[in-house]
């Protein structure tokens, strides 16, 4: 599951990038459709990033109790 978030988060940033080269700021009608999918991604790729550091702090601490 955690591999599906990390797709999220690189499609997110990899928005990110695209939108600020200047060859698609140029192209306003592929801007507005790339700014479009980024805003629509944001919520899902923070929450996303989020889980992934709660996994990451409950394995921690499994680890740090000696759970299985």
């Amino acid at each position: 599951m955690n591999q599906s978030f990390e797709n999220l988060i690189f499609e997110h940033q990899t928005l990110e990038t695209r939108l600020a080269d200047p060859d698609v700021f140029g192209d306003q009608s592929l801007y507005l459709e790339l700014n479009k999918k980024y805003a629509e991604l944001s919520p899902l790729a923070k929450i996303a990033r989020e889980l992934i550091e709660c996994r990451t702090r409950i394995e921690e601490a499994h680890d740090l109790l000696g759970d299985p």
